[in-house]
């Protein structure tokens, strides 16, 4: 018996689709047939039957759901456990992250390494997308991002912990009639030129959606990367966007936000990594260091 025809069985039965759970553990359809074949063939029981509803376990199945269920978690218990705690990152460890307050970045890169004097910190700031890129080809070991909708099954990555929200807001320069206004109604933007993160930003995602949402039309448009450009190019009435809450002050900035209805838009941020790395010392104290510092 093989861990990962248990693993792949176990996935079939929560998907109920051969597609799905090929899709969602990253390998082809007939290899999941070919698992749940060995399967079979190895306890002499059928284990799968199709049902309106999709593939289900047959009564044979079940039973064997009930024990590869807890055979994996041990299995994982037990790699955690001859895992030295702190073998992956002995002298460094990569931080990716999305644009977010640096004040509050340099106040978690001073906590870390008050706790380990010995390991080096080093962040890489960039788009969420890329974030995740990295942390699955290794580039870094953790990441403190929002957590997009493609993500959040993906068993390629865990969550370490929530650390906090970031509120966004529909912002314009102030020379901008639409700050004078209350309840703006959109069709008091369709003549507006919308500033757009780069694609791979989950900002960016966020802003488009709500614009085809509302029928406001998305050519409009031009992209530019990080928050500073972007508040540059509103402070020069180029256009409006989105910005978070510590990127701008409402009080005293030439940047104001519009009242519009659904802003601003709330979302978490979380710490995450991948298996292998979830339970290291270093990496749970990195997101206790954020939940701390989150503004």
């Amino acid at each position: 018996m093989d861990f990962k025809q248990l693993k792949t069985f176990t996935a079939l039965a929560k998907y109920k689709s051969y597609s799905t759970t090929a899709r969602k553990l990253h390998v082809s359809q007939p290899t999941v047939t070919a698992h749940i074949q060995n399967l079979e063939e190895e306890f002499k029981v059928r284990l799968v039957t199709k049902a309106h509803n999709g593939y289900v376990p047959t009564d044979s199945g079940y039973i064997l759901l009930s024990y590869a269920e807890n055979m994996l978690n041990l299995y994982e218990k037990c790699s955690d456990a001859l895992k030295p705690k702190n073998e992956v990152l002995k002298k460094s460890i990569r931080i990716g992250t999305t644009s977010i307050d640096t004040y509050m970045l340099a106040t978690i890169a001073r906590d870390f390494r008050f706790r380990y004097p010995n390991i080096h910190s080093f962040f890489s700031i960039t788009n969420t997308e890329d974030a995740f890129k990295g942390l699955e080809s290794g580039l870094v070991d953790i990441i403190l991002v929002p957590l997009p909708e493609q993500h959040k099954e993906d068993g390629r990555f865990v969550v370490v912990d929530e650390v906090g929200i970031e509120r966004l807001y529909l912002v314009a320069n102030e020379n901008n009639p639409l700050t004078k206004m209350r309840e703006i109604p959109l069709d008091s933007l369709k003549k507006e030129k919308f500033i757009i993160r780069e694609k791979g930003s989950d900002t960016g995602r966020i802003l488009m959606n709500w614009l085809r949402q509302n029928k406001i039309d998305t050519g409009n448009f031009i992209r530019m990367q990080q928050y500073d450009n972007i508040k540059k190019g509103i402070s020069e009435e180029i256009g409006i966007s989105i910005l978070p809450d510590t990127f701008f002050n409402a009080e005293s900035s030439s940047l104001k936000p519009l009242d519009v209805s659904s802003f601003p838009i709330k979302r978490k941020f979380y710490v995450m990594t991948t298996k292998d790395k979830a339970r290291i010392d270093a990496v749970l104290s990195f997101a206790e260091l954020a939940k701390q510092a989150w503004f």
